[in-house]
This record gives structure tokens, sequence and C-alpha cells, in this order.
């Protein structure tokens, strides 16, 4: 395979005689067998360290699955790439962005077919679906939690997906009908600690390469020749070989080394170092690739050798070099810097907020504003970059550009919806001017774009949405309008369990309003379910999702089964409390340095959470001799936890840690002394607690927590009280918390 294989391949173990020798003198490892998949899966969480970019060679393996064009469209969503410009972007997966600029691996592909895909993408069959769910929740979680020069927080998780990864690029490919969960829990547990131990060895062996959070550089998989000689990182100027196998397979890793650092005419990477990072026993070894050169030709002229090996590749390998593109990015003409300020919130009160200048937005967060300084940088002369929040609440948080009376919105605030405000606005500047004609052209009205809310039609005295229409032509062209059958088939092994409860949702709204006048889904899409283009549409909404926002979601379908018993969980029970918890928890929530309720997730729970349960503390404290305040002000505690839980991500556990505490304090007041309702306060608890658990609070202290309780002197309406919950949640197909909650009265 690659350089091992042919006339190139044979020079090299005749010209390098000495590299058994230099392998042979380096530190010896275990000698334990490793997984298949670790050393290819170590070099990809050692690139995750120099640079945050798509898995190319994971992406490569798995197009031999899907249409032609979608590596190219899930390599632009990573921000490293959202800001390459034509005719770069359609081939965003062979592009490789390194210190120098622009490296096209590459520079021969026929792009007749990506412009294609990218005009006009085919409606994703179900495995292109599925997998590209897959890709995008990689993408956000090495996003969440893994940062440039930094090793430590979830090692594990980021171990498993390296090692999926590695799979697919091996050529194991998922099955056609699995789904994201079966593709992820795939990669065995072994394998995935066994990574997790050579990943901790990483911070002695680096060293000062490390560097702090940000400051490590290099390139991660750079391509000598496409298909042929492709490396596993640099780090700096050093090509580094990951290896985990024995004195032969370091040997041809020392040979490949020269090879791609001679093969590199242009100095497309800087190579001035060549090493072997030895996983199995934790060393990096480095050489001037002069001195590694020297060695491996025991005596021979390192410069006849080189000029030798340069010829003999110009003839043998037929595969085009990549090239540098000086202009497959916008240049960034701007310095933005960020700047602390504040930003309004609802009821007037200030919030902490961070803001980019010139041309960028205040953010909520400064990770936000992080995340949105590079493309403010890059965007053109009189654009400029907002955050928009909805005061209402019926829209998540959204980027949009604005110029003049241009405006562009983003359906999220992550790099996905960065890249596509990005792309408005440097694609509108560079349209060409019209041709200018002898008469004018009348332009076609352009018909309007349907999401789904509006509505489509007023029959039978109500109005009716394109939902609707969707839903019953499906019903009726699929299901020979049984409604029962559709429910069915919505959640048969559905790939995102969200979506299948918001369809779901909307489906018993839909029956219940065409029951109430009397109608069925054929009378409501009449001739329409027999229309192809409705229907196509119709599946791909309701079955696929497809280009579904949650702003294009029915009111049923926000308001769902889950939605309702979470808020229940929160709010629901505090008026029967014998001291209400709303005041408390408003002091709670004015004390936190964010919106508890706010949309959205990723504030950082590290730096932001602890002046949340100090003033929950301090609040303890000072109705520490008021059993039912201090009943209030615990219950309040509780609720404030599962929003946070909801807002932040707690990598390293510390709000986790806060909320077990929280919880186990709560379970130690005496909340019979108070006077409250056995049967309200175990409904109550149980509840909230289901919620937490969601969260891992509660794990593997079920039973201390319902022994501070006093459970055992209530089990017979613990009995009672769970059932009721268990045939609430089963009805409203929330498994997991009748599971939850029933895992509570087993504890005791």
């Amino acid at each position: 395979m690659g350089l091992d294989a042919g006339a190139v391949g044979e020079w090299c173990a005749r010209a390098f005689t000495g590299a058994p020798t230099v392998a042979a003198r380096l530190p010896a490892g275990s000698g334990r067998a490793h997984g298949e998949y670790a050393e290819r899966a170590l070099a990809l969480r050692m690139g995750a360290l120099v640079q945050q970019v798509p898995p190319y060679r994971a992406l490569r393996g798995l197009q031999a699955v899907v249409p032609d064009g979608w590596a190219d469209r899930m390599a632009r969503r990573y921000a490293s790439h959202a800001q390459l410009v034509p005719p770069f972007r359609e081939k965003a997966a062979d592009m490789r962005p390194t210190t120098y600029g622009w490296v096209d691996s590459l520079r021969e592909r026929d792009l007749r077919k990506a412009f294609i895909a990218l005009s006009s993408p085919p409606e994703p069959g179900p495995l292109e679906a599925v997998l590209s769910e897959l890709i995008d929740r990689v993408r956000r979680y090495f996003t969440a939690h893994s940062r440039v020069g930094v090793i430590g927080g979830a090692e594990t998780g980021l171990a498993r997906l390296c090692l999926m990864l590695a799979r697919f690029e091996a050529g194991v490919l998922p099955e056609a009908d699995a789904t994201v969960e079966e593709i992820h829990r795939s990669v065995p547990e072994d394998e995935v600690r066994e990574l997790v131990g050579l990943v901790r060895k990483l911070p002695r062996a680096l060293g000062d390469r490390l560097g702090g959070p940000g400051t490590m550089r290099g390139v991660a998989e750079p391509v000598f020749v496409h298909g042929l000689a492709e490396g596993d990182l640099m780090i700096g100027d050093t090509l580094v070989a990951v290896s985990l196998g024995g004195a032969a397979e370091v040997t041809r890793r020392l040979r490949h080394l020269v090879a791609h650092a001679w093969l590199d005419t242009g100095d497309l990477y800087g190579v001035r170092a060549a090493g072997v990072y030895l996983a199995d026993s934790g060393a990096l070894v480095t050489w001037p690739v002069t001195d590694l050169a020297a060695r491996l030709l025991s005596g021979a002229d390192p410069g006849a050798a080189r000029a030798e090996f340069r010829a003999l590749a110009e003839r043998e390998i037929a595969a085009p070099r990549p090239v540098a593109r000086a202009d497959a990015a916008l240049r960034h003409r701007r310095d933005c810097a960020l700047v602390e300020t504040t930003m309004p919130a609802s009821g007037g009160r200030p919030r902490p907020g961070w803001s980019v200048t010139p041309n960028g937005p205040t953010c909520p967060s400064r990770d936000l504003a992080e995340l949105a300084m590079p493309f403010c940088a890059g965007l053109p002369d009189g654009w400029r970059l907002d955050y928009s929040e909805d005061p209402y609440g019926t829209m998540p948080p959204h980027w949009e550009v604005v110029k003049g009376r241009q405006k562009y919105p983003s359906p999220g605030t992550d790099a996905d919806g960065l890249a596509l405000v990005h792309f408005f606005a440097t694609v509108h500047e560079s349209r060409s001017a019209p041709v200018k004609t002898e008469e004018p052209i009348r332009a076609t009205p352009k018909k309007a774009t349907v999401y789904g809310p509006e509505v489509w039609n007023t029959a039978f005295g109500a109005e009716w949405t394109y939902w609707d229409l969707w839903f019953s032509a499906v019903c009726v062209a699929d299901h020979n309008g049984d409604w029962d059958e559709l429910d069915a088939s919505l959640f048969a092994k559905p790939a995102n369990r969200d979506f299948a409860e918001r369809m779901w949702s909307h489906l018993v709204d839909l029956r219940k309003r065409l029951t109430a006048v009397g109608r069925t889904a054929a009378d409501l899409a009449g001739a329409l379910a027999t229309d192809r283009k409705t229907l196509t549409k119709a599946r791909s909404k309701v079955k696929k999702g497809t280009g579904v926002r949650d702003k294009d979601h029915s009111p049923a379908m926000r308001d769902t089964p889950s939605q309702r018993h979470i808020v229940r969980a929160h709010f629901g029970s505090w008026d029967l409390y014998p001291v209400s918890p709303r005041p408390f928890y408003k002091r709670l929530s004015a004390a936190a340095p964010f919106d508890l309720e706010a949309p959205g997730w990723g504030v950082s729970a590290l730096e932001k959470v602890s002046p949340l349960f100090d003033r929950l503390n301090e609040l303890e404290d000072e109705h520490a001799d008021d059993p039912p305040v201090l009943l209030a002000v615990r219950r309040a505690g509780l609720t404030a936890a599962s929003l946070a839980f909801h807002r932040c991500d707690d990598s390293y556990g510390v709000l986790g840690d806060d909320a077990s505490a929280a919880m186990l304090r709560f379970t130690c007041t005496d909340w019979r002394a108070t006077g409250i309702d056995p049967t309200v306060f175990w409904r109550d608890v149980l509840e909230i607690f289901a919620v937490l658990a969601d969260f891992g609070a509660t794990y593997k202290h079920e039973s201390e927590l319902m022994a501070n309780l006093g459970a055992d002197r209530d089990r017979a309406l613990l009995d009672a009280v769970v059932e009721d919950l268990r045939s609430s949640y089963i009805a409203d197909r929330l498994d997991w918390f009748a599971k939850e909650v029933a895992k509570f009265r087993n504890s005791f």
C-alpha cells in the first residue's frame, strides 16, 4: 500500500538500509498486542491537538456509500473550512489549511459532479441522513470537548469517536439500516479504555510542544501525494509518525518520514524535522530531516539520493501532487477585538456580555464571541454580524449578517450557522454584474418558500397548515389513511428521537382537530394525496425532517410531552408547598451569571455555576431554623440546578458535584414538619429527581436519597404515586422517565 508498493517502495527499501539500525535503538515498548485501530485512532486524537479540522480520511471512506459531494458538504461545516470560496468550496474535503496557507491535495479532481451536488443537492437517503447526523455530532463533540493544545476532560468520549473514525478510514462501514446510536455503540469498550490509557502518556511525551490552550500549532493529516503518501500530523515544523508496532513497523515509518519530506518539493508544509511517536513507551524521538536521512542512508550521499528519489517519483507516481492555493479562502481584511460589556435582558436587567469590534455582535458568553470573531474579520466591507435573541422565546438564538436592508439569518448559534451567514454575505458580494440588454427582462415572480407552519387552507370551519396537509397526504398515500400505522412508522428505529417526538406530537394534535370536525386525513388532503410534488415534499418533511429548522415547528411540535413533563417537574407543584419556592428561585436565578431559562446550550459550568450555588448556601444558612422556608429554598435549588444542566457544558463535572450535594441536603430537610401533603411531596420529588437523573445527578445515590426522605414509612403511598407517574410517562412514550421513577421505588 502507498509508498511501500512498486518501484518507489523498492528504492526506499534498497536505499534506506540504516532504517532497521535506527529503529532498533529507539525505546522499546511493552510488546503486548494492541487493537487493530488503536494506532490510527491515536493519530487522530493527536491531530486534534494541533488543528480542529474535518476527519478527511474518514469522510473519504464513508463517501463510498453516499452520493458525490457529501464529504465536501460535511467538511464545509467545520469552521476551518467555512470560508472557502468557489471553486475550492466544492472540493472542501481535499483542502488542507496550513501555517503557510491552503494546500489543494487533489488539484486535478473533476469538480463537475461536486458543483452539481452543491447547487442542487438531492434528497438524502436513510443512510446518508444517519451519517450526516453522525458526523455533525462528531464535529460538535470535538468543538465542545477538544481544544488545541489541551489534553484532559472528556477523553473517553473522544477516544470512542477516534476509534469509530479510524474504522471508517479502514473501510469498516455501517450497515444500511444502522442508527447513529448503534454506530456509536459499536466501538468495543476495551478498545476505548486502551486508547484513553495511551492518550494519558501524551503530556509527558510532548512536553513543551503541548504549550497552553490554543498555542499548539501544526497540520492534521498532511498530504504529500493524494492516496499514496499521507502523514499523521505536523507539530510545528516536525513531521510526526505515530507507531504502536514493533521494530519492523517503525523501520517502515522511518522510511516514510524521509520520503514524505523529500516529496514536499514545494515546501508546502515547511518540514524541517521528522519524528516517531512510540505510543507504547510514550516517547517522541525527533531528528532534523537531513540528519535522519543521513542515518537511514548509511553513508550514501544524501543530496544525490534525494535527487534520484525525486526523479524516480516523478516518473512512477501518476497521482497529482498537492499545490498551494493562495486564493482558496477569503483573506481577513481587518483586526477584530473582544470587549467585555453588558447586554439587555428581559425585564431590563443587564447581563454580562462580550462584544466583537468593529463589525461583530454582542454575545452573552465569551465562547460565542470567540467563535464569531474570525468570521467577523473575514466579512466583506459593509457587512456586520449580529447575535439575535427572541424576547418571546418562540425562536432560538441565531446569527444573522446585515448590510443595509439585506439580512440573512442562520438556523443556529454554532459554527454551522456562522458558516452559513458568512457564505451568504461573501456570495452576495461576489456576484457578477448583470449583462445589459436592449429590452428589459421581466423576472418571473418567485414562489414563496413554504416551511410548514404557514396556513395552507381554510376548510370545515378551521384553518389548516402545510404541516397538516403533509401529514394527511403521507397518511393517505403511504398508510391507507391509518393514523396508527403512520404513528408506528415514525418510531420505527428513528435516527433522532427528538424529531420523532415532535412529529408524533403534531400527529396527535392533528387527529384531535380532525376528529373535532368529523373529518379524516383523506378529506383534508383531497386530490393532493396523489400529487407527486406534494407527496415528495411531504415525505421529506414528515419522515426525514429534511430542512426542518426550529422556527419551522408547529405549536404542537414545540409543546412536546417531554417538554411539558420537564416544565411540570420544575415548577408545577410549587403552589402546593406550605411556602412557595418561587421567590427563592428568583433570587437564585438573579445570582446566576447567565439566564437559566434562555434557550441554548454550551455555557461553561466550570466558570459560571459557582455564584448560583454560593447563593443557595447563603439562603439555606439564613433559613436553617425554619423548616417550611428551608424546604422551599432547597426545592428552588433543585429546579435551578436542573435548568443549569439544560444550559451548561459540564465536561469537568463541577455542576454535577454541586447538584448532587444540593440534592442530598434537600433530602435531609425535615419535610414532614412543614405540614406538606405527602402525596404532593412525593409526586413532586420523584418528578424533579427523574429530570435530574437524566444528567447523572442521582447516579448511585438513589438509595441514599430515598432513605434520607424516609421512603420506607410511605411505601404504600409511594407505590400508588409511582404507578400513576409511570402510567403518565408511558402514555406519553417517555419510557426512560418511567424506568427512572420505578428505580427510585425499588431502591429501598
